[in-house]
């Protein structure tokens, strides 16, 4: 995987680790930026029990769904991601766990906090459908 310059790898490693150590890697990791401002900061909503999360852009509030969440949203129980230190933004990476076609078949989504550098994993799910490659889109 190619990495930006700007993208932390301490974040990446977090993501990488997190998958490795439940037996699904994360193969493919990618920055959330947003699409409206290209802005890197964001405040999420998210369900770690529920797979789900929602980012929106501090500087533009564009709110993204990452991946499939969408789908799951309304039956979901969702809060505000919040840092140990308090504070609720967040630099994101998705780490995608993609199988001999391709195709995902785990998320992760990893959070550092712009403040005080916290790392930490804030959801990750199955995917049991395919074709899904369109979800390598949705970071």
């Amino acid at each position: 995987m190619t990495t930006p310059a700007e993208f932390s790898e301490p974040l990446e490693i977090e993501v990488r680790d997190f998958g490795s150590a439940t037996g699904d890697p994360a193969n493919h990791i990618v920055r959330s930026v947003c699409a409206g401002c290209s802005g890197t900061h964001f405040w999420m909503q998210c369900s770690e029990e529920d797979g789900v999360a929602l980012r929106t852009c501090t500087e533009c509030k564009t709110a993204i769904f990452i991946g499939d969440s969408e789908a799951l949203w309304e039956d979901a129980d969702t809060g505000d991601a919040t840092c140990p230190c308090g504070k609720k933004v967040f630099d994101i990476a998705i780490g995608y766990c993609l199988n001999e076609e391709e195709n995902v078949t785990w998320m992760i989504v990893g959070a550092q906090c712009v403040a005080c550098s916290e790392l930490g994993i804030y959801a990750d799910w199955c995917i049991d459908y395919e074709p899904n490659k369109h979800l390598l889109s949705m970071s």
